[in-house]
C-alpha cells in the first residue's frame, strides 16, 4: 500500500520556510498524537474479547499505539521527508481502522467512522491529488466491509439480541452507513482542499511580502549610502568651486571699475560679462549646496522674531542691481500692521531673494511688485509673501518643472535661459520644510505671481529682546 502511495507525492509546500509546509507538519503532530489516545483507551477497553482468536488483531493492538506514538517525535525532525511519514501514518491509521472495524462488525460498528477521515487527512498532508486515491480505496473498503458483513463477527448489539422489533436490519444499517461515510469522506476532501488552496496563497503572498520588505530594506539603505555620498561629493565640489569663483568675482569687479574709470566701455562689457557668468554660477553652486544639505535633513527650521518688512527691504537691497540691469521697477508694499512675526527669518528671505531674482531674469523694461500680507486659514494664521512680474510669463504645462530640481524646460521658450533652474526648487523645499509652500499662476506673455506661504504666529507688540530681522548670507548653513 505505501508504494502504490508513493506513486502520487506532492510537492507543494516542501520549503521548511513556507506556511503551508508548518501547517502540515503541526497537523501530522497533532493527528498522530489523537491516534495513539484513542488506540490507547481502545486497546485497553476491548482487550480479552476483540482479540480472542484473531492473532493479527492482537498484534495490531499491541503495536498500532507505540507506532502511532513515534510519529509525533519523527514529524519534528527535519531530516525525515515529510511526504514519506504522511504515507506511512495514513497507511498505519488504514490498517488500523479497517482491521478493528472489521473485529466489530463491519460497516455496523461505530468504529467505520474512522477510515472516513483518512481522504480529508490526505488532502491536508498530501495535496488534492493523495486525497482523490485514498478517497477510492475508502470507497473499495466501504464496500467490501459491507459484501463481507456475513463473515465479519456480529456486533455488540447483534450479539446481546435485545434490540427492539422495529429497529432496520443489520444488512440495511450496513448499506446506509457505507453511503454516509463515503459522503462525509468526499466533503471533507473537498473542504480541505480549498483550505490547503487558501494555506498555499496565504504563504505565497507571505513570501512575497518578505521578500518586497527586504528589497525595500536593502534599496533605502542603498539610497542612504548613495545619498550621503552625493552630499559628501556636493560639498567637497563646490567648495572647490567656490574659491576660485570669488576670486574671479574678485578681480573681475577691479577690472569693471577700471574700465569704467577709462571710459574703456567694450572691456567694461566683457568684464560684465564675465562677472555675470561668475556670479550666476557662484548662486547655482550654494543653491546645490542648499539643495544637498536639505536632503540630507540637515536644515532645521529655527523660529524666532521675525520684522517680516526691514527682511523684504534687505531682500529687495540685494537683487536691485539685477532689477535695474534689464530696466525694471520694483516696488514694496509693506505688511500694514506693526509688529514681528514668529517665523524662520533667514529660510524666508533666501526664498524671497530666489523668487525676486526669478522674476527680475524674466522681466525687462517692467514692474515687480512685493507684498507682504497675513491670511488667517485651517485655524492658524498664514505669513504670505507675493512676488508678481509682468515679464514673459510661464507656459502652464511648465508651472510644476520650474520646482523640479535641475529640470530644464523646452528649448523654444524664454525659460530655457534659466539654467539648471535651482532657485525656484529650492524655494519649495525650504517652503516645505517651514510647514507651507510656493505657488505659481501664470500665462505666457502675461507675467507670473508667485505665492511664499508659510505658517507664522504674528505678534503685535514688539517683543522686548532684540529681533531678528532677517538679514542672511548667500552662504549654506
Amino acid at each position: 500500500m505505501l508504494s502504490w502511495m508513493q506513486c502520487a507525492p506532492s510537492h507543494e509546500g516542501d520549503s521548511s520556510g513556507t506556511l503551508l509546509f508548518a501547517t502540515r507538519r503541526r497537523v501530522l503532530e497533532l493527528t498522530s498524537t489523537l491516534a495513539f489516545v484513542v488506540a490507547f483507551a481502545w486497546v485497553a477497553l476491548t482487550s480479552g474479547t476483540v482479540t480472542e482468536g484473531r492473532p493479527l488483531v492482537a498484534v495490531l493492538s499491541a503495536l498500532a499505539p507505540l507506532l502511532f506514538l513515534s510519529f509525533p517525535f519523527l514529524a519534528r525532525r527535519n531530516s525525515i521527508n515529510l511526504d514519506l511519514l504522511a504515507h506511512a501514518f495514513l497507511t498505519l491509521f488504514y490498517l488500523t481502522a479497517t482491521i478493528a472495524a472489521s473485529a466489530l462488525g463491519g460497516m455496523v460498528s461505530t468504529t467505520s467512522f474512522f477510515i472516513m477521515l483518512i481522504p480529508m487527512l490526505a488532502t491536508l498532508l498530501l495535496g488534492l491529488r493523495a486525497g482523490l486515491i485514498w478517497f477510492a480505496i475508502v470507497v473499495l473498503t466501504y464496500a467490501a466491509l459491507h459484501i463481507g458483513r456475513g463473515a465479519l463477527p456480529t456486533s455488540a448489539y447483534e450479539a446481546l439480541g435485545t434490540y427492539p422489533a422495529d429497529w432496520m436490519r443489520a444488512q440495511d444499517v450496513s448499506l446506509w452507513n457505507a453511503y454516509m461515510m463515503i459522503v462525509l469522506a468526499l466533503s471533507a476532501a473537498i473542504a480541505v482542499a480549498n483550505f490547503r488552496v487558501a494555506a498555499q496563497k496565504s504563504s505565497a503572498m507571505l513570501v512575497q511580502s518578505a521578500l518586497e520588505k527586504r528589497d525595500a530594506m536593502e534599496a533605502l539603505v542603498a539610497a542612504e549610502k548613495i545619498s550621503r555620498a552625493k552630499s559628501g561629493l556636493v560639498a567637497s565640489v563646490s567648495h572647490e568651486f567656490r574659491t576660485p569663483l570669488n576670486a574671479i568675482i574678485g578681480y573681475t569687479e577691479l577690472l569693471l571699475e577700471n574700465a569704467q574709470d577709462q571710459d574703456r566701455r567694450e572691456d567694461a562689457a566683457d568684464s560684465q560679462r564675465v562677472l555675470d557668468g561668475a556670479t550666476r554660477l557662484l548662486s547655482m553652486v550654494n543653491n546645490m549646496l542648499r539643495l544637498s544639505a536639505i536632503d540630507a535633513g540637515r536644515h532645521k527650521v529655527r523660529l524666532d522674531e521675525c520684522d517680516i518688512n526691514a527682511l523684504v527691504r534687505d531682500a529687495v537691497i540685494v537683487v536691485t542691481p539685477q532689477v535695474e540691469a534689464n530696466g525694471n521697477v520694483l516696488s514694496f508694499e509693506p505688511h500694514g500692521e506693526a509688529g514681528f512675526w514668529v517665523c524662520d527669518g533667514p529660510k524666508l528671505a533666501d526664498c524671497l531673494k530666489n523668487l525676486l531674482s526669478n522674476a527680475a531674469q524674466f522681466t525687462h523694461d517692467g514692474e515687480i511688485l512685493v507684498r507682504a500680507s497675513m491670511e488667517h486659514a485651517e485655524d492658524r494664521t498664514w505669513l504670505q509673501l507675493e512676488v508678481s512680474d509682468n515679464g514673459v510669463g510661464i507656459e502652464p504645462s511648465l508651472q510644476e518643472t520650474i520646482f523640479i530640481p535641475f529640470g530644464l524646460t523646452d528649448a523654444d521658450t524664454p525659460q530655457r535661459r534659466s539654467g539648471i533652474g535651482l532657485g525656484l526648487a529650492v524655494t519649495r523645499q525650504l517652503a516645505q520644510l517651514m510647514g507651507g509652500d510656493v505657488a505659481v499662476k501664470s500665462a505666457t506673455g502675461c507675467g507670473s505671481h508667485f505665492t511664499l506661504r508659510v505658517p507664522a504666529e504674528f505678534l503685535a507688540d514688539a517683543p522686548e529682546s532684540g529681533s531678528v530681522v532677517g538679514r542672511t548670507s548667500d552662504s549654506p548653513r
